[in-house]
């Protein structure tokens, strides 16, 4: 762990200059430094991945460390906020503005930093004649991998936008917005790309670096949105079944977010030095004395089965001044020096109800309900009988979603999205749920920088 912190320090060095202060601004002598230097041995290019994946949990609420599961549980019917607070208020009341500063500097921003990085990564290794081309397929696999999951969370964020592809910022710089399908086409891509040129091991003897199985696993994700179900049900299925059990289903739920979790695909390693992950730090109170910031919404807490240990270990509820609040509890550590909890990004539970859906779709009603009851086994609440009904089994996926991803990577505001229920849903929570809104907007620096741009 120690070789792991020394590199992610040395590549942030490396590379903290080129974060972007506005759309992919970048500072050229240090673009010409990682292109000279950091790809001269495959150690160095080494500490430029891994420093990719210290970016992402380097500020907590960014994109890929907290954003995700505190803003877009608020934007759903997850959670809401204990005491106003004007940047969480206006995704808990869908009143997102162009002008709001935690889209461009918690989400704009950072995908395209985690962009840029991935396409420099590629342009060096690609100019390199220092490193094997075994070695520098497996870390070009990771950029892929890293791009497919930036451009993902892009597209679904704020649905058409700039599809960059290099480095070269005045060719960036006016870009005018690809389409969905583009933009998903490209995300498909890389990870395919990603997928081939990985291996199914992990470099270290941790999963903060992303494998095969990772890019199988996303990829699955992928096709499931776009509604291509036989690959979904087919990649889930190599996910679940890889060789030597290399993921299992973690019996102990609190077991699954530590840093050792055999239930996870990918983590990421929590960089900043007080914190474990950035979902404890936002959910869990600050004292016993005090309230929790975001409690659950009763309609989610309902959702749950009596005895369902999704809600008894994954949830905590304390009393304030006569008031009882239930907050999202997956993660037990708010803030501490020694890191046993890490960023947990991709895990197996996902794919089976990945393929679940899928298997629905393909008329494998049977099958989809074995895999929903293979998570309810674990939760300890009854399985479904084998002889439901298609509309039980589809209601029961949606449920078994729910309680199981409930507070994590904005799963329920994009499931309530491409079920096309989100408006028959959100007014049993938001009685001034309007409809509008489903797409984050472009940040008004970005729209005034690049006239190309029109806003969502």
């Amino acid at each position: 762990m120690k070789k792991i912190i020394y590199f992610i320090v040395t590549a942030l060095a490396l590379l903290h200059a080129t974060a972007c202060e506005g759309f992919l601004e970048v500072d050229t002598p240090v673009q010409d430094i990682m292109a000279e230097e950091v790809f001269s041995s495959k150690k160095t290019a080494e500490s430029a991945i891994i420093g990719m994946y210290g970016r992402m949990t380097s500020t907590n609420n960014h994109l890929l460390n907290g954003f995700m599961s505190l803003y877009m549980g608020l934007a759903a019917d997850e959670f809401a906020n204990t005491a106003p607070n004007a940047n969480f208020d206006i995704f808990l009341n869908n009143a997102v503005l162009p002008t709001s500063n935690p889209v461009l500097a918690s989400a704009w921003t950072p995908i395209y930093n985690y962009i840029y990085h991935a396409n420099a990564i590629m342009e060096g290794l690609g100019k390199s004649n220092a490193i094997g081309t075994a070695e520098k397929d497996l870390l070009l696999g990771e950029a892929y991998f890293v791009r497919g999951l930036a451009n993902f969370y892009l597209v679904n964020l704020f649905g058409e936008a700039p599809l960059v592809l290099q480095t070269d910022y005045e060719k960036n710089r006016l870009l005018a917005k690809a389409s969905v399908d583009e933009l998903y086409k490209q995300v498909e891509n890389d990870l395919l790309l990603a997928e081939k040129l990985m291996s199914g091991s992990y470099p270290n003897d941790t999963r903060t670096r992303p494998n095969m199985y990772a890019a199988k696993a996303l990829l699955a994700r992928v096709y499931l949105y776009r509604k291509n179900y036989p690959d979904a049900a087919r990649l889930a299925a190599e996910v679940i079944n890889s060789p030597e059990d290399h993921y299992q289903l973690e019996g102990d739920l609190e077991s699954v977010f530590l840093s050792g979790s055999r239930e996870a695909i990918w983590q990421l390693y929590p960089i900043i030095v007080s914190y474990n992950s950035a979902e404890g730090f936002a959910f869990i109170p600050s004292s016993a004395t005090v309230r929790p910031p975001h409690a659950i919404y009763p309609g989610l807490l309902q959702a749950f089965e009596s005895g369902d240990k999704r809600l008894t270990q994954w949830a905590q509820t304390r009393s304030v001044a006569g008031v009882a609040y239930t907050y999202p509890f997956k993660y037990k550590i708010r803030a501490n020096t020694t890191k046993t909890e890490y960023n947990v990004v991709l895990r197996l539970a996902e794919q089976f109800l990945i393929r679940a859906e899928a298997l629905w779709h393909l008329g494998q009603n049977g099958l989809a309900i074995r895999d929903l009851n293979a998570l309810r086994r674990r939760a300890d609440v009854p399985e479904y009988p084998e002889d439901m009904d298609e509309e039980e089994v589809m209601e029961a996926i949606i449920k078994e979603r729910r309680t199981e991803l409930f507070a994590e990577w904005g799963h329920r505001w994009f499931d309530l999205k491409r079920w096309e229920i989100i408006d028959s849903e959100m007014p049993k929570t938001k009685a001034e749920w309007t409809g509008d809104n489903l797409l984050l907007p472009i940040p008004e620096s970005e729209l005034l920088r690049n006239p190309s741009l029109i806003n969502n």
